[in-house]
């Protein structure tokens, strides 16, 4: 590799890891399978579907309300503190959904990856064939931090197979097009990972776009 191709991957592996924090681990080696996981037993699915957003007392939603504030855009100042909180908001309601997307979402901050992949299936499976503008919503953000959690296991294909549902679920959430640039990126394809930055920007999520810009990676 000449001398220029390699400043240009070492300015991406520091972007990446920018745009991207590791929270304190190295990116996994290990090469899971990309098959989806069994759904959930019947009867445990029905009687979770009853209410994705089941009614928290004020403390529960006190506490999930400061979980989801430590998140500046896509990144969780504190993820030990946030899942935490979610802990006991999911010992008061098991199966909601919301507080289930951003445990997983810390879980995989503190690279606890299995776990926060556990976490964001139990929301996808609960979501399932739920129809509503609010369940898309969900949808979306579910399937988008699955696949973050399944980059950073080096599962590309279950992450680009999960960032295409994303798409289809919610156009609009914009983590999903973070996560589109980094598989774009990793591939070679600086063009198109730019693109997906500037559309992350585009619905609210610039603070990777304008890092990318700085380093010198995109335009």
């Amino acid at each position: 590799m000449n001398t220029p191709e390699c400043m240009r991957s070492a300015v991406l592996m520091l972007t990446l890891a920018g745009l991207f924090p590791l929270g304190g681990c190295a990116w996994l080696n290990s090469v899971v399978s990309d098959s989806e996981p069994s759904p959930a037993a019947p009867g445990e699915s029905v009687a979770a579907r009853t209410s994705l957003l089941p009614l928290l007392s004020p403390e529960g939603e006190r506490r999930l309300m400061e979980a989801k504030s430590l998140w500046v855009e896509d990144d969780c100042q504190n993820p030990e503190y946030a899942a935490l909180l979610l802990d006991t908001v999911l010992d008061e309601a098991p199966h909601h959904v919301d507080a289930l997307i951003w445990r997983g979402k810390a879980l995989t901050a503190q690279g606890y990856l299995e776990d926060a992949f556990d976490d964001l299936t139990e929301a996808v499976q609960l979501l399932s064939g739920m129809d509503s503008s609010r369940s898309g919503e969900l949808r979306a953000r579910a399937y988008a931090g699955r696949a973050y959690a399944a980059l950073r296991m080096a599962q590309t294909q279950g992450a680009e197979r999960d960032l295409a549902s994303a798409l289809e679920a919610d156009p609009a959430e914009p983590s999903q097009y973070l996560y589109r640039s980094a598989l774009a990126f990793l591939r070679g394809n600086d063009a198109e990972g730019c693109a997906e930055l500037a559309r992350a920007c585009e619905y609210g999520m610039c603070g990777a776009q304008e890092r990318a810009k700085a380093e010198g990676l995109c335009r």
